[in-house]
């Protein structure tokens, strides 16, 4: 009786490790592939981004984490910059600060951030604002908030640049974000 027991035991012992091995392997594939799907899909492949270049940049209204009002006007002249960016997001993570760098030169009246936050990490979204507020106005919305479901924006990160009311870029790489050719208004 006592070698069946402990042959029971020994046997529940090893398919519960073995479980535990297959459990590690299957979340470390996932996040594989979830690194993967995150870098190699090339934005193309997705389809246009809206709105395009060339059209002009379609009516929304938000408030900044200031409280100010805000509509597609402040882009209605000269060269303005909107970036979207999710805290949940790698590419996200690793584009903002350039982004920030790019049109830092443009002033903060010619630049919204976007941040579509989902909630989850209170420090990351802080980080976010504090970076963004460098660049210019922030607005932080709930995924397909006001701003980015006015802009279409179905894709995570995007940089549009606006020129006179007119898109002039609308990029997720920010390798073909160009930095901004400045004139002041």
């Amino acid at each position: 009786m006592n070698d069946v027991l402990l042959t029971a035991v020994v046997v529940v012992g090893a398919l519960g490790c073995l479980n535990l091995l297959l459990l590690f392997g299957v979340i470390r594939r996932l996040r594989a592939l979830t690194e993967q799907l995150a870098v190699s899909a090339p934005a193309d492949s997705l389809g246009p981004a809206r709105p395009s270049v060339g059209e002009r940049l379609p009516s929304f209204t938000a408030r900044t984490l200031t409280g100010e009002p805000i509509t597609e006007d402040f882009a209605a002249s000269g060269e303005t910059y909107l970036g979207f960016f999710s805290t949940g997001c790698a590419p996200c993570v690793e584009h903002l600060p350039r982004f920030v760098e790019l049109v830092a030169a443009a002033g903060p009246d010619r630049v919204l951030v976007v941040i579509d936050d989902d909630g989850r990490d209170l420090a990351e979204r802080a980080r976010f604002i504090e970076l963004a507020e460098r660049a210019g106005r922030v607005v932080v919305e709930s995924p397909m908030g006001p701003v980015s479901s006015a802009m279409g924006v179905d894709r995570l990160p995007t940089m549009v640049s606006v020129r006179d009311g007119v898109v002039s870029a609308n990029v997720q790489d920010i390798q073909q974000f160009t930095a901004p050719t400045l004139t002041r208004t």
